[in-house]
């Protein structure tokens, strides 16, 4: 048993650091969603601005990272559906229809 719980936590902070490798592999890398809106004249400044906040590419990376794993500890998905919901669908599994 204390193997097991050894283990658990092993694989815990492991997962936990590939996380935080993924999240800055991701962040750091050159340009974002914006970059090409800045580059047409026709796209004021203030609206990328604003773009960038309503998404809050604006705030310091370690506040992204904690909002991001949030929403993967809680199980959202970019269209905001539980992706339980999703795999248990991909797998041809149908809420509230008992399969035997």
């Amino acid at each position: 048993m204390r193997f097991l719980l050894r283990r658990l936590a092993h694989t815990a902070l492991l997962m936990f650091g590939v996380s935080i490798l993924t999240y800055l592999f991701a962040s750091l890398a050159p340009g974002d969603y914006f970059d090409e809106m800045r580059l047409n004249p026709q796209i004021a400044p203030e609206t990328v601005l604003a773009l960038r906040a309503q998404y809050q590419l604006d705030r310091p990376l370690p506040l992204r990272y904690v909002r991001w794993l949030d929403s993967v500890v809680h199980g959202i998905s970019v269209t905001r559906f539980p992706i339980t919901v999703l795999l248990a669908r991909s797998f041809g599994f149908v809420p509230g229809i008992r399969s035997f």
